[in-house]
């Protein structure tokens, strides 16, 4: 028998994914899991007609709304809407190994622990490119810095792919303004509880795979973490704290510079994150952080 207070709950919040949803979905379906929420958040694909075919499945609960609000929304729903009071929360276009949502689950029989992650496995061609030899080398090296900090108890920044938390800690809105797992884990850890990372519990995802995708997805990230910065009066972090040191420091650790292709991805890598730090560090200045629409990544598909 489980005890009520460890009981969790599995949310997917998802827009226009109708190539990988069904896929994720008939996964979920062989995890026995007691409670499975899914918020459509307004798709104008065939998200919505996908998901009908689950609606009669017991422990399967499908919300569908008729406009998009984004990531921030989604989740708000999930999180009002799932019944359990641990969270175990995925994104639609991943796709977690055999077991990886109970490992994350079990993290709460400790206390004092109020968010966990697993790390990231990346899909991609065998054909060589600078996106594919940067995203490789540094998610290995990330994931070792993540396990790192988590077994220092230093550890902030939770994952998006695959994280769970105890509701009962989150905050009452969730901000629109950054990224919503670096969020939580910020917001989780300033609250007193333990962030922990699990890299055995990872799951699968399709990186950005072209420079267009890759540099559009630094400019978002970047602006978020100066927003995160802000709001946690943390003013070192862009620079410094678990970003732009860490991030030269997972390309070194990661990318043998004897070969020329990881020097010329090294370079690469550095010389884009220099420029959107800059770049946003003079819009925050001047205050015209907000005159930017909103731009997504091209969704990884499966």
């Amino acid at each position: 028998m489980v005890e009520d207070d460890l009981r969790f709950s599995v949310g997917v919040s998802t827009f226009n994914e109708e190539r990988s949803i069904g896929r994720l979905m008939d996964f979920l379906l062989t995890q026995e899991l007691e409670d499975v929420f899914v918020y459509n958040d307004g798709s104008t694909d065939h998200t919505g007609e996908i998901l009908r075919r689950f609606e009669d499945e017991p422990n399967v609960r499908v919300m569908h709304g008729e406009e998009n609000h984004g990531i921030s929304y989604g989740i708000s729903k999930v999180v009002e809407n799932t019944r359990n009071p641990i969270l175990v929360m995925l994104d639609a276009d991943t796709m977690p190994r055999e077991g990886a949502i109970q490992m994350l689950a079990d993290c709460f029989k400790e206390p004092n622990v109020g968010g966990a992650c697993g790390g990231h496995r990346m899909i991609h061609g065998d054909k060589w490119s600078i996106i594919n030899c940067i995203n490789e080398r540094i998610y290995e090296a990330k994931k070792n810095i993540d396990a790192m900090q988590s077994l220092r108890d230093e550890y902030m920044h939770l994952n998006g792919l695959l994280i769970a938390f105890r509701k009962s800690i989150l905050p009452s809105k969730l901000t629109k303004h950054t990224s919503q797992d670096a969020y939580l884990g910020w917001y989780i850890k300033s609250n007193g509880y333990r962030n922990v990372f699990v890299p055995e519990a990872w799951s699968t995802f399709h990186p950005p795979s072209t420079v267009r995708d890759y540099i559009r997805g630094r400019k978002r990230v970047i602006r978020n973490r100066y927003f995160l910065s802000i709001e946690f009066r943390a003013p070192s972090y862009v620079w410094r704290d678990c970003s732009f040191s860490s991030y030269v420091f997972e390309l070194l650790a990661a990318i043998p510079l004897w070969s020329f292709r990881g020097f010329l991805s090294l370079l690469f890598g550095i010389a884009v994150d220099v420029y959107y730090r800059l770049y946003w560090f003079n819009a925050f200045r001047r205050g015209e952080e907000n005159n930017y629409r909103w731009e997504q990544v091209t969704s990884t598909k499966w």
